[in-house]
């Protein structure tokens, strides 16, 4: 019936799998990501005559506080200063409670930039948003109908949410910028990563905070 076809394949959860370390399994994120995903043929994949892979190459940075635990936060004019000077298209602001000066950031690239750059997204995020994320990255949570009744169900996952976010006072969480970009340009950024995260290190775009509560 059809003359072609092709297929979509998406990754996701799998970050801990590529992290870079592992300690000392692998020699960095490409070798981890091609030996614990061997079903995959990486080499076909990277292969541009055979269709375009993408992947997130991701570089977080967190402080080293042993005594008093951090909060990481991406300062906004920073980010929207850096994105518009990459040639992205205006992308979507996630501000962080009632902080209008820091948040997070997200955009596509522009078509023609991007062919140049082989740069697709950007994303740029507060790491204590890992600790309440879903797989799916939608909210999942207990229905108005059993708030309203007070519920079995809807206390427990009161009790769920009151224990996560407790246990998260007494940690440190970083900032993380992401980019989604084809197979060789993601060899490209790893070969260059340290220098530019060190460079990175250097500017002010992002800010640590202490935690408000006790």
């Amino acid at each position: 019936m059809f003359g072609s076809f092709f297929f979509i394949l998406e990754g996701k959860g799998i970050k801990l799998l590529t992290k870079d370390g592992q300690r000392g399994r692998f020699s960095g994120p490409e070798e981890a990501l091609c030996r614990n995903l061997s079903d995959l043929d990486w080499t076909y994949m990277m292969d541009r005559k055979h269709g375009e892979l993408l992947v997130d190459v991701g570089i977080s940075f967190t402080l080293h506080s042993t005594n008093i635990p951090v909060v990481g936060v991406w300062r906004l004019d920073a980010l929207e200063a850096s994105f518009g000077a990459g040639g992205y298209k205006r992308g979507e602001i996630h501000y962080h409670n009632t902080l209008p000066r820091y948040g997070a950031l997200q955009a596509e690239m522009q078509q023609e930039r991007s062919q140049q750059t082989h740069i697709t997204f950007r994303s740029t995020y507060n790491l204590y948003y890992e600790s309440i994320r879903t797989n799916s990255n939608q909210g999942n949570f207990a229905s108005d109908s059993d708030a309203y009744k007070l519920s079995p169900s809807y206390m427990a996952e009161c009790c769920e949410i009151s224990k996560l976010l407790d246990g998260c006072k007494d940690k440190t969480y970083g900032v993380r910028d992401e980019y989604r970009v084809s197979g060789h340009a993601a060899r490209i950024i790893l070969d260059n990563i340290d220098i530019k995260a060190k460079e990175y290190l250097r500017s002010s775009k992002y800010h640590y905070r202490f935690p408000a509560c006790e």
